[in-house]
Parts: structure tokens; sequence; C-alpha cells
């Protein structure tokens, strides 16, 4: 899950200030979404290996090891299948919290000093 997640925010915006409570606030946003798309698809891969293994029962092979290999390689793709999904669906997401409309508020919030430090990395990239 996400117990333990960090957060990196640049040092020029001081933990304590208005802008790192903007920027942390923003993070949580992000967090959120990741938090939401887990809790979401964990059942729809439990009932995807579930339905596998419902639908496979037991198998008989003479060679364990093989055996082993075919489960392991149908969970593997079952799991890159959702893989993907999330991917996709986080994609999706993240970008509606990373509006135009959201940085703009960021940039104007707290006098602008948050327009400032990224008018620094503006001119660093340069």
């Amino acid at each position: 899950g996400y117990k333990d997640v960090v957060v990196y925010i640049p040092n020029e915006v001081q933990q304590g200030t208005c802008g790192f409570d903007e920027v942390m606030a923003h993070e949580q946003k992000h967090i959120a979404v990741n938090r939401s798309i887990l809790d979401e698809f964990i059942p729809r891969i439990q009932g995807k290996l579930e339905a596998f293994l419902k639908i496979n029962g037991v198998m008989r092979q003479t060679n364990p090891e093989y055996a082993s290999s075919l489960v392991r390689a149908k969970m593997q793709a079952i799991l890159a299948e959702v893989s993907q999904d999330i991917v996709q669906e986080n994609q999706q997401r993240q970008r509606m919290v990373d509006t135009p409309e959201e940085y703009t508020r960021l940039s104007n919030s707290c006098n602008g000093d948050l327009k400032r430090v990224a008018a620094q990395y503006m001119r660093g990239a340069r």
C-alpha cells in the first residue's frame, strides 16, 4: 500500500511556510489518487486470480516445476494486464490533479512565492 510515502519538495520552499503547505496539499492530492486506484484495483486483481484458479482447478502434471511455471506465467500475465490498466488510469487521474487551473492557483497563492521559485527553476533550466 501507500503507508510510508515520501514527498520531495524543493529546498527553496521552506517547511512551515504558506508555499510549503500549498505544495504539500497538492502532493497529497496525488497520493490520494494513488490510494484510490489501489483500493479499486485490488479487488479486481483478486477476482481475476480467483477466476483463474476456479477455471483451472487442480493441475495434474508429472513435473511439479512445470506445473508451477504454468501457474506463475498465467498469474504474471494477469498482473501485467491489470498493471497496464492501473498505469493508464493513474495517468488520467493525475492529469486531473495537474490542471493548468491548479498550477495557476498554486502560482498565485502565498503572494506569488511559488511563482518566484518556479521562475528560478526555469532560469536554471535554460
